[in-house]
């Protein structure tokens, strides 16, 4: 899917400033809640490669449970708002780099952090799994093959405390690491067609690289911009996946019941 990139950067935008503001008149306490939480969020995400121009739009539904600066575990089911077959080069690329952007994925992810100072660092990771159909003519002859892409992506995080009150609060926050991403089922076995230069030009169905986020988060609002690097497989490189590449978005995750 390709769109322009004025409308969601002016979204993005739209988010950002109010924040700006929105940080300022928070008193900067760090939040003492010590209770452990539990919340069903429903909400939506729309993220945008800068790139390719490929964006995207997900619901999202999803359980979370945690210890303020402490801990954090979610699960969550993805939808995309436009389900659809992908098509060309740089959407197989931008969908290997961002695996929820269609179709429908299930993915858990989790941190433990430590305090150091006015600073929170541990580790974090994300792994999931989503359902994909690529379409691409092939030596003249139209082909669909389904499959699945499984993606694991263990980071470090830092981040400011958490401050203002538990139900009025924000943190700052990035995290650094490398993410894989693997071919599956029908597609994982398809070697002619990925290899297609119409698709991949490679028949590799394993992919890995560097991957860093800078978030805001404030209450359920979480705008936040990544950067990755993927390795070009056996040399090839593949537009939206390989080398730097960047990306906006933003998550607005309000529960529908919360602990």
């Amino acid at each position: 899917m390709r769109i322009s990139t004025s409308p969601i950067l002016m979204i993005v935008a739209a988010f950002l400033l109010p924040l700006s503001a929105f940080a300022q008149n928070i008193p900067t306490v760090t939040a003492t809640d010590t209770d452990r939480h539990i919340a069903f969020p429903a909400g939506a995400a729309a993220k945008l490669n800068t790139d390719t121009g490929d964006g995207a739009a997900n619901a999202l539904l999803g359980f979370q449970t945690w210890k303020e600066d402490t801990w954090f575990f979610s699960v969550f089911s993805s939808q995309a708002a436009e389900g659809k077959t992908i098509s060309s080069q740089s959407e197989f690329g931008s969908f290997l780099l961002d695996p929820t952007s269609n179709g429908t994925s299930f993915y858990f992810s989790g941190n433990y952090t430590w305090k150091k100072g006015a600073f929170l660092f541990g580790p974090n990771a994300r792994i999931g799994g989503s359902s994909t159909a690529w379409e691409a003519t092939v030596s003249g002859t139209p082909q669909t093959v389904s499959g699945v892409v499984l993606y694991f992506s263990p980071a470090v995080q830092f981040s400011s405390h958490t401050f203002g009150k538990p139900d009025n609060s924000f943190q700052i926050g990035g995290e650094f690491g490398w993410g894989w991403r693997v071919l599956a089922n029908d597609l994982g076995q398809a070697s002619a067609f990925l290899a297609a230069p119409e698709v991949l030009g490679t028949a590799a169905t394993n992919f890995n690289g560097f991957e860093g986020k800078l978030f805001f988060r404030a209450n359920d609002l979480k705008p936040y911009m990544k950067v990755s690097n993927y390795m070009k497989p056996n040399g090839q490189a593949i537009p939206g996946l390989t080398g730097f590449q960047v990306s906006f978005g933003v998550e607005v995750l309000p529960a529908i019941y919360k602990k």
